[in-house]
């Protein structure tokens, strides 16, 4: 081919060379009968040119990375032959990469740095393996465990950019789920992923994608893998965390939306399993205990400034009020235990008088009042700032058939405010109807009445 010969030819320090690159840049974007049978010439040529790059000019990072690119693209389409000489090729590749990463290179993954060429060299490579994975089943099958593993190493480490996150994740549910079903290489996965490296994926995804919409970020490929791998960070290490307080709101949220997505799938017997046990309970207990300490923090000290951590704490509040509520009332919790499930809230008293005093404060706290007040006329945040049906839902499920609780609230004088709810409430749908639940179950005994 003509392209070839004079790339070939052409010495990779000369004004020629750059322009034959270009060239053929171009002429493979806008060919793909070329790509699906790309003559091995194509990777021994380019391959030689490459290693004399880097031998030559190994700072002339934007020559090596149109190099790359060539090298890329000419994967970008579905072929059924892989060649000695692009198999050395990919090995070569390899070392470099992994060459990188092992070194202080390290830094030009980092997200600290701008995109440049050297950074878009190395981005390229594993480019260039996802569109083997997905176009070159003879490519995957002999080295696709390296590469999942080189994924996982970018994955596993902090502070790197969200483009070589996404092309890692890339390689690690296509390769091995969407693809090839590897579930054992996945299990390794799974079972080398330490809750630090999911939480920091958490955060780099959520700090990436804070201006953009659900559906961009649900979409995205670093999601995709941290949500595929939810349920063996949720059982394996969340269920165990203590340190709730040390977690930033976004990987709060991160967490509650993907418990309710789950819990909301609970006719599924994987996930009956996962969630509808006494650990999984115990982890939702201390989440919304903090949460609920959290958010009291906050109203003692309300301030305009504050409003945003206000918003963020009122949110995880309802919301995991809704999912202790809704599994602790739900059909299929019976078949796990219902009566002993909801016993063991019921004992959890940090949660119980926690809940109550929240309660007590939305209603009777004048700071916080006047903040509603305030803010009253706002639809957005009308629906956060209404926590009394979600509270008095959770606080009828704490005293169904448990005396202590029941007596507590008499003594703390809760009735009242409980029975200030019987009214039509437009802002809180429902209040009326669980406020009376919650009174009957309160009011169960005769002396009470």
């Amino acid at each position: 081919m003509d392209k070839l010969l004079k790339i070939n030819e052409s010495c990779v320090n000369s004004d020629s060379f750059l322009t034959n690159l270009n060239d053929l840049d171009t002429f493979l974007k806008e060919n793909e009968s070329f790509r699906t049978q790309t003559p091995n010439e194509f990777y021994q040529i380019l391959f030689n040119k490459l290693e004399t790059s880097l031998e030559i000019e190994p700072k002339n990072w934007s020559l090596l990375r149109l190099i790359m690119k060539c090298i890329k693209n000419s994967a970008a389409a579905f072929k059924t032959t892989f060649s000695q000489s692009e198999s050395d090729l990919c090995e070569y590749l390899y070392k470099k990469i992994l060459e990188a990463f092992n070194s202080e290179k390290i830094i030009i993954f980092s997200k600290c740095l701008n995109s440049d060429d050297e950074f878009q060299f190395y981005q390229s490579i594993l480019q260039y393996y996802f569109n083997l994975i997905q176009g070159n089943q003879l490519a995957s099958d002999a080295n696709l465990t390296k590469w999942v593993q080189l994924s996982q190493m970018f994955l596993f480490k902090s502070n790197i950019k969200q483009e070589i996150y996404d092309l890692a994740s890339m390689i690690v549910i296509y390769g091995c789920k969407e693809k090839y079903k590897n579930e054992i290489l996945l299990d390794k996965i799974a079972k080398d992923l330490t809750l630090s490296a999911y939480l920091t994926l958490i955060e780099n995804l959520e700090q990436s994608y804070m201006a953009k919409s659900l559906n961009q970020k649900f979409t995205n490929w670093t999601f995709k893998f941290l949500d595929h791998f939810f349920d063996f960070v949720y059982c394996n290490h969340l269920v165990n965390e203590k340190n709730l307080e040390d977690l930033n709101h976004k990987i709060r949220f991160f967490l509650i939306y993907h418990i309710n997505d789950r819990i909301m799938d609970i006719k599924e017997h994987r996930i009956q399993k996962n969630y509808l046990s006494l650990e999984s309970l115990g982890f939702l207990c201390r989440f919304f205990t903090q949460s609920i300490k959290d958010l009291l923090f906050l109203i003692d000290q309300v301030d305009l400034e504050s409003l945003d951590s206000i918003i963020n704490a009122l949110k995880e509040v309802k919301m995991l009020a809704n999912i202790l509520s809704d599994i602790l009332t739900m059909e299929e919790t019976r078949l796990f235990g219902n009566r002993y499930m909801v016993e063991y809230v019921q004992d959890q008293i940090d949660l119980f008088k926690l809940t109550c005093k929240l309660f007590r404060e939305i209603h009777v706290n004048k700071e916080y009042l006047s903040l509603v007040d305030k803010y009253s006329k706002n639809s957005d945040l009308t629906e956060w700032f209404s926590l009394k049906c979600e509270l008095v839902r959770v606080i009828g499920i704490l005293v169904y058939e448990n005396e202590h609780n029941q007596n507590y609230l008499v003594n703390d004088d809760l009735l009242h405010i409980i029975s200030s709810n019987l009214s039509l409430d437009i802002d809180n749908p429902f209040v009326r109807e669980w406020s009376i639940v919650a009174l009957k179950h309160i009011l169960a005994n005769l002396d009470k009445k």
